[in-house]
């Protein structure tokens, strides 16, 4: 998973880099970031593009137009979270986790528990999210 880029710029080479670096066989996960003040920007592009070249290799899960008209999730600063905002973000996380591949990973939950205590879905009038493209 890799939510980067609210207060630095993420670059195509450093997206291509990650999915080098997870080999061929994993899915990453890629969240679009908001600019500072809130909104999409140039980074946000650039997690989109990266997702539409590995169709196959990522999850996109966008946190721009899935927060959009949710000010209330943000502080003033239209980036850090509310409590109400920090619960959405995970919600829309969650969408990822299907695509996680199973065996020892650091932090893992025990046998038998999910990990996962609420399992409403962000898009309840939408039948639950799509393979390479998560948003509101």
């Amino acid at each position: 998973m890799i939510a980067l880029g609210a207060d630095a710029s993420i670059s195509s080479h450093q997206l291509e880099k990650a999915f080098h670096v997870i080999g061929p066989k994993r899915v990453l996960g890629l969240v679009t970031p908001l600019k500072l003040g809130g909104g999409t920007s140039s980074d946000a592009d650039a997690v989109r593009a990266a997702a539409k070249r590995h169709p196959k290799r990522s999850v996109l899960l966008d946190w721009v137009a899935f927060s959009s008209g949710h000010g209330d999730w943000f502080q003033p600063d239209g980036v850090h979270l509310t409590f109400s905002g920090a619960t959405a973000f995970a919600r829309l996380l969650r969408q990822a986790l299907p695509y996680a591949k199973a065996g020892d990973h650091p932090g893992r939950p025990p046998r038998g528990h999910s990990g996962l205590d609420d399992t409403r879905s962000p898009w309840p009038d939408r039948g639950g999210p799509r393979r390479s493209s998560y948003a509101a």
